[in-house]
């Protein structure tokens, strides 16, 4: 009976702590159009909002998380925390979402620079950065289909060397 109260409580704690997780099975995602169907209704957010997709060794989506919500123009991104999360979750791979509220799909400097900065710290720990998509009126911009993302990683990988 001790045991059953101990874990019950247990399972609340966890439950509470992590309940800004969506826990999603034997879904894959194979493109970014994909993304941008399963996410398209960010683009009708007054505030800018930062969702991280894992995904297990297999690219099936593990879980999604709402990493953080900000103003009208910037919200913050904290990759250690994208990468903890990774960790726990037993990710081998992420994508990175956001809304420009605004409209406009193309990436900040501040957008480029984050995605260099989660990136290496997803690659010190083997994970993989699969791209970063930014949501508009109705449109999307993948980092990862204009080439950036390979970009970056040829960039990183000198600096690891």
């Amino acid at each position: 009976m001790k045991n059953t109260i101990c874990m019950k409580y247990v399972l609340r704690e966890v439950e509470l702590k992590y309940k800004h997780f969506k826990r999603i099975k034997s879904n894959t995602i194979k493109s970014s159009k994909e993304v941008f169907d399963w996410f398209r209704k960010l683009r009708d957010e007054a505030r800018e909002k930062m969702l991280i997709v894992y995904f297990d060794s297999k690219n099936t989506v593990i879980a999604f998380n709402a990493h953080s919500q900000g103003t009208v123009n910037q919200c913050s991104v904290y990759p250690r925390e994208i990468v903890r999360v990774g960790i726990m979750l037993n990710a081998s791979c992420v994508i990175l979402i956001h809304n420009h509220p605004s409209g406009e799909i193309e990436p900040s400097e501040s957008d480029k620079l984050i995605t260099r900065n989660i990136m290496l710290a997803c690659k010190l720990l083997e994970i993989k950065l699969l791209d970063h998509i930014i949501i508009g009126d109705n449109k999307y911009y993948s980092m990862a289909d204009v080439g950036m993302i390979k970009e970056y990683e040829y960039k990183i990988k000198d600096l690891i060397k």
